[in-house]
């Protein structure tokens, strides 16, 4: 129940199925609904210096639904994991954040179509006692209408990739780990609605020792 929307219908399902005692296949299907507070969903935009547009914002509403599927293994006596997640996400309304128009950041209610698709596989297991690899892909196509124009939705990656690999000591005492980070290309906002320009794609890499004390 909402005070300015009234009572809002929130169907959902959630299904789990074991075909196998490694295999664990989970779907899950809704309605969604949620007040965006549009400035603090935003705060990072607020320091471009743009002229700030906004019309009466409603609730943002969609369909979303998906499949889970994990499966456990062992290998050489070491336990590993593959997770693969399909999900989709249509919205019904949604609170259009518009960086197209240079000078200017517009907040309004979608007129047209906006959609989700997400797709993920990760990858865990411990090489050797206390060396673990975890590692991750994901694929996303989001999309939404601006101005009468659908285009991809701007900042957000098409691709990303994860790699991390992490070395304790037996008693913990002692902890290396390093990650790499790889970003895809990401659409730039322009004014320009019959080209669209992309970022280049770029790798990010970190390192970190942790010594602990008693």
């Amino acid at each position: 129940y909402n005070q300015t929307n009234k009572v809002n219908f929130l169907p959902r399902l959630n299904m789990k199925y074991n075909p196998t005692d490694n295999t664990v296949i989970r779907f899950s299907a809704g309605r969604s609904f949620r007040i965006s507070n549009i400035f603090v969903d935003n705060i990072s935009l607020l320091a471009s210096n743009r002229k700030i547009i906004t019309d009466l914002i409603d609730p943002e509403t969609a369909w979303n639904y998906g499949v889970n599927l994990s499966y456990c293994f062992y290998l050489n006596s070491r336990e590993g994991t593959v997770n693969f997640s399909a999900y989709r996400t249509d919205f019904e309304n949604q609170v259009v954040v518009d960086l197209e128009n240079p000078g200017q950041l517009k907040f309004y209610n979608l007129n047209g179509d906006s959609y989700s698709n997400s797709v993920q596989l990760d990858f865990i297991y411990e090489l050797f006692q206390g060396l673990d690899l975890k590692a991750s892909y994901k694929i996303n196509d989001v999309k939404s209408t601006y101005n009468g124009y659908q285009k991809m939705s701007p900042l957000n990656p098409k691709t990303r990739a994860f790699l991390n690999i992490s070395f304790a000591t037996n008693s913990n005492e002692w902890v290396f780990d390093a990650t790499s980070n790889y970003i895809g290309e990401i659409r730039i906002p322009n004014h320009d609605f019959h080209q669209e320009y992309f970022s280049d794609p770029f790798f990010t890499y970190n390192a970190q020792i942790t010594k602990k004390f008693k």
